[in-house]
């Protein structure tokens, strides 16, 4: 539990400045914990969906690989570990655009997977 954690379950909950009970520190890191859960799950719900409108607009003109969109999405240079993540990034996006209908999964005559808007 973080101090954090406490502070913001204090806020919600109305408990005064100054020293708290065992109990009182305890239902304040419990709420508190919710709170910050929450926060990050709304944070991380944004994040998606400004990467999922990246990748559609990427997608708008020509069929796009999923390597091909690494440096739209990530405008810095990546090492081979953080590379391996936004790739997955990448493809998870593509993914899940592909089955709302949003992209259409293209492959070439080279084998490489594309995708492109339906229209």
């Amino acid at each position: 539990v973080s101090s954090g954690a406490i502070a913001v379950g204090r806020r919600r909950l109305g408990l005064e400045t100054g020293a708290l009970k065992l109990e009182e520190k305890q239902a304040a890191a419990a709420t508190g914990q919710i709170q910050l859960a929450h926060a990050w799950q709304n944070a991380l719900a944004a994040h998606h969906e400004e990467r999922l409108a990246s990748v559609l607009a990427a997608c708008g003109h020509e069929p796009e690989t999923a390597c091909g969109l690494l440096a739209r999405l990530f405008r810095r240079e990546l090492d081979l570990h953080q590379l391996m993540f936004a790739m997955g990034e990448a493809i998870a996006h593509l993914n899940h655009l592909e089955a709302q209908g949003a992209l259409l999964r293209e492959e070439g005559t080279d084998g490489v997977i594309r995708f492109a808007r339906p229209d």
